[in-house]
C-alpha cells in the first residue's frame, strides 16, 4: 500500500505573501513609475535620462539601508514601522505628481528607497532565511 505524503502548504503561503508584499511595494514605487517618468521629464523640463536617475537613487539607498533595517526591525515594533513607511510611500508617490523641482523629486526617490527597504527589500530576505532555518532545525 502506498502512503500519501503529507503536503505542507506553509511554503506556498509564505511565497504568496512574499509575492504580494513585493508586488505592492516594488510594483507601485518602481515598475509603475516607469510609465510616468517621461511625462515627469517633460513637466520638469529635464531629459528622460536625468529623470531615470530615480531608479539609481532608489537602488543605492536600498543597498545602504541593508545595514540599518535588520537592527531597526528588531528594536522597533514592526507594525509601527510598516504603518509609517507605507504612509510615507503613499505620500511620496502622491507628492511626485505635484513636484516641479528636480532636486525635490530626487529627495522623494531617496525617501521611497528607504521605505521600500523596510517594506520589502530586507524583510523578504529575513522571512525566507527564518523559514529555512526553521526547516533545518
Amino acid at each position: 500500500m502506498m502512503s500519501r505524503s503529507k503536503k505542507n502548504v506553509q511554503p506556498w503561503i509564505v511565497m504568496l505573501a512574499i509575492g504580494l508584499i513585493s508586488a505592492t511595494s516594488l510594483g507601485s514605487s518602481m515598475v509603475l513609475m516607469g510609465s510616468f517618468l517621461p511625462s515627469l521629464a517633460g513637466a520638469m523640463h529635464a531629459s528622460v535620462a536625468t529623470i531615470f536617475y530615480y531608479y539609481t537613487i532608489i537602488v543605492l539607498v536600498m543597498a545602504a539601508m541593508m545595514q540599518v533595517v535588520p537592527s531597526a526591525l528588531v528594536k522597533v515594533n514592526n507594525t509601527v514601522i510598516y504603518l509609517v513607511v507605507t504612509t510615507l510611500v503613499g505620500v511620496s508617490l502622491f507628492a511626485i505628481g505635484h513636484v516641479t523641482s528636480l532636486w525635490v523629486f530626487f529627495i522623494l526617490a531617496a525617501l521611497i528607497g528607504i521605505c521600500v527597504s523596510f517594506m520589502n527589500f530586507v524583510p523578504v530576505g529575513i522571512l525566507i532565511d527564518n523559514w529555512f532555518n526553521e526547516q533545518v532545525a
